[in-house]
Parts: structure tokens; C-alpha cells; sequence
């Protein structure tokens, strides 16, 4: 069985903890405009930037999040009994 996790969006990331834009492109070497349009959805990061975005945010935010690809998570199985 596989289990997911439910994508993380980066405005729901920011607002979480207190990033706003300016301070977004700064940590991500980016400009504000492009962290705007990231963050509302209206255009996708390149992998590089989308990259910068899971460092930043210590991997909440991942490059499937933007694609609304749930992260998989390694399922756990019972032990059989012998």
C-alpha cells in the first residue's frame, strides 16, 4: 500500500511562516515577480528555482507540488507472524 502526502502549496508555505515575496525571491536568488506568479499558481518554476524552493523550505515544498503531484511516502507493512 502507498501512502501520499498532500501537496504543500509555496503561498501556503509563505503565509505559514511569515515569508512574504521580497523576502521569497531573496532566499531564492529569483526576482519578485517571478515568486508572485509561482505563488499564485499562474506560472510553474523552472526545476532549478523549483529546486531552491524545496531547500528553503526544508522539503515541505516540493517540485510535484507544482505539478499537483502528491509526494509518495514509503508504506509501512506488518510483520507476519511465522
Amino acid at each position: 500500500m502507498r501512502c501520499t502526502l498532500p501537496a504543500m502549496k509555496l503561498g501556503d508555505w509563505m503565509a505559514a511562516n511569515g515569508v512574504d515575496d521580497d523576502e521569497m525571491a531573496r532566499r531564492a536568488k529569483s526576482d519578485r515577480t517571478t515568486v508572485s506568479r509561482n505563488r499564485r499558481g499562474v506560472t510553474k518554476p523552472t526545476w532549478d528555482l523549483a529546486g531552491r524552493y524545496f531547500e528553503i523550505t526544508g522539503g515541505a515544498v516540493t517540485p510535484n507540488d507544482f505539478l499537483g503531484i502528491p509526494a509518495a511516502r514509503p508504506s509501512r507493512r506488518r510483520a507476519r507472524a511465522a
